[in-house]
């Protein structure tokens, strides 16, 4: 077992981060999804989205990395797609029933597995201390390398 003492913190987060996207892509991949369908059916679900320029802002991908995800998720049916009837150049995007129904299964699947990782972490100060950790080392870094937000 590595002694993550005495590596760099990065290199902790880095792994940590791995370990967890890679779990949580195969858990949407084993309920019908992926991250990328997850986070644009949560900006969906969650937010008031009219357009694709607004879900692309809210899901932070580009336009056109949105469209391609938009047409896979056209064609699955979870999605419908329709020019606004005052502005054909604004396409509008809504969730039909399917996307529902799949937003629900992944949103239910990551919660279980958010209860799991809470659980190995410990107390609740344990969590109460690593919350309030990692903005304090993302603000770090930033501050680092001059980069402010």
């Amino acid at each position: 077992m590595i002694d993550w003492s005495k590596k760099p913190v990065a290199a902790l987060i880095r792994h940590v981060d791995q370990h967890t996207s890679q779990a949580a892509e195969t858990i949407f991949a084993r309920h019908g999804g992926s991250r990328s369908i997850y986070f644009i059916l949560l900006a969906l679900h969650e937010l008031e989205i009219h357009t694709q320029r607004e879900l692309a802002a809210a899901v932070d991908i580009r336009e056109a990395t949105l469209s391609h995800h938009l047409k896979v998720m056209g064609d699955l049916g979870l999605i419908s797609r329709y020019r606004h009837p005052h502005n054909q150049r604004v396409q509008q995007i809504l969730l039909t029933d399917q996307g529902k129904e799949l937003y629900a299964r992944l949103r239910e699947a990551i919660r279980d597995f958010d209860a799991h990782l809470r659980a190995a972490a410990g107390t609740d100060e344990d969590l109460a201390r690593l919350f309030a950790m990692g903005p304090r080392i993302a603000a770090a870094a930033d501050e680092y390398i001059g980069r402010t937000e």
